[in-house]
């Protein structure tokens, strides 16, 4: 945790979101990252890191290292939480950003062998299961995105899951991923690494 919220070397956050999302990100800030309540009664949210990219998008990264039988409503919440620190009372709602939410667990969760898991949001179609809803940008001039010229898609908008389950992984580190997963579990880092983010931690 204290390696990620590091912001003298937001390198190494950035290498893990690049190497989960598969492109480059550029980490703007890292943000506070205990929400502000609107009523005493409500519930706060406090998470590990907490970052800003230069897209806008936010990343919530969570280390868990006991198991919670509640766990999906937690990082459910973290993520709604996110979403709506991003608007204010008299703003528009493309104010909001993507946000990923990353969880790093340090216990064994579900079943199966693989040790990295991705759950985004896909709209298909529930006569056609092979339609995927898209736009059209010379008719969906409503839903286009003037400053950019182009459409928003989907799945630019809707939040992205990663669940990293480091006790179950037991491979050699070759892609990665792999690596680092290595170094979540073992703090192993390859001599010769060109993966982001590690070269840095």
């Amino acid at each position: 945790k204290r390696i990620l919220r590091d912001k003298a070397n937001k390198e190494v956050l950035e290498g893990l979101i690049q190497v989960l999302i598969g492109q480059p990100v550029t980490i703007t800030e890292i943000i506070e990252s205990e929400n502000n309540k609107d009523r005493r009664e409500d519930k706060g949210n406090r998470v590990d890191v907490k970052a800003k990219t230069s897209k806008g998008e936010i990343i919530v990264v969570e280390v868990q290292l006991t198991k919670e039988r509640d766990f999906f409503q937690r990082i459910l919440f973290g993520m709604a939480t996110a979403i709506n620190d991003q608007i204010g009372i008299n703003q528009n709602y493309e104010v909001i950003h993507k946000v990923y939410s990353i969880n790093i667990l340090y216990f064994n969760f579900g079943s199966g062998d693989d040790y990295a898991f991705h759950g985004e949001t896909k709209f298909l179609g529930m006569t056609n299961k092979d339609a995927v809803l898209k736009f059209n940008s010379r008719r969906e001039q409503d839903y286009m995105d003037h400053e950019r010229r182009r459409m928003i898609m989907p799945e630019e908008v809707m939040p992205e899951f990663f669940l990293l389950i480091v006790d179950r992984f037991n491979e050699v580190a070759k892609t990665p991923i792999e690596e680092w997963m290595a170094y979540l579990k073992d703090g192993a880092i390859r001599d010769d690494t060109t993966t982001p983010g590690l070269q840095i931690a």
